[in-house]
């Protein structure tokens, strides 16, 4: 295997884990069978990727205002979607529906089932953060977000069970976090409404890592 650059970045394993997208500050690789080679397509900084979880051949790509797709696992992609924001901050994928997308942005949040190549706005979001799919009683997953609804007025953790028509605010008083756009979100598929959040606490005289399991009953 070829010298890699002393970087970390991201990566993006395809459905079936025969490739590999890596995003880094300096370089875009795709990795197919264990052969390297560079991604031109894309261009380098502080890409968010994400890969189709049904669908091998599909990778999704994110920087400024444009969404990228891979049809040909990672090895080349394209702009599919211009979507008005001023930073992308998430892509979440649907674990067992092909093509389904959640895109969230530094001025609102987007829903795809086209692989990417159209994009429904969330009217009740102007502005998203982290996001996480989780297990639900519906039949759709329950959707989790750090976000600013159009009635919040200010960053929340907030949860959806109607695919984002609707939001019930999940942290209170005792569970603040810092700032919105640094913290990380995962959801369980095990339990209901169990969701997972991590950020940095700061203040004059101290910085934490915090997290906070939010269990079922706090929902």
């Amino acid at each position: 295997m070829a010298q890699q650059p002393l970087c970390c970045g991201k990566v993006a394993y395809s459905a079936h884990a025969s490739s590999i997208l890596w995003a880094t500050p300096t370089g875009n690789y795709v990795f197919v069978n264990g052969v390297q080679s560079g991604v031109g397509t894309l261009p380098t900084g502080n890409l968010r990727i994400a890969s189709d979880k049904v669908n091998a051949k599909y990778f999704y790509a994110a920087d400024g205002n444009s969404f990228y797709v891979s049809k040909d696992g990672g090895l080349t992609l394209a702009i599919s979607a211009a979507i008005s924001n001023n930073g992308a901050n998430s892509i979440k994928v649907h674990p067992a529906v092909v093509g389904d997308v959640w895109f969230s942005t530094s001025s609102g949040m987007y829903h795809s089932t086209d692989f990417g190549a159209t994009f429904t706005k969330i009217a009740s979001v102007s502005a998203s953060y982290a996001i996480a799919l989780g297990k639900g009683t519906g039949s759709y997953p329950n959707l989790y977000a750090f976000l600013t609804t159009t009635t919040s007025g200010s960053n929340i953790l907030a949860l959806s069970t109607d695919k984002g028509v609707s939001w019930t605010q999940i942290n209170d008083a005792q569970h603040g976090f810092g700032a919105a756009s640094a913290n990380c979100l995962a959801a369980s598929w095990d339990t209901v409404g169990e969701v997972f959040g991590w950020w940095q606490y700061s203040d004059h005289n101290r910085k934490d890592n915090l997290h906070y399991d939010f269990q079922p009953h706090d929902l």
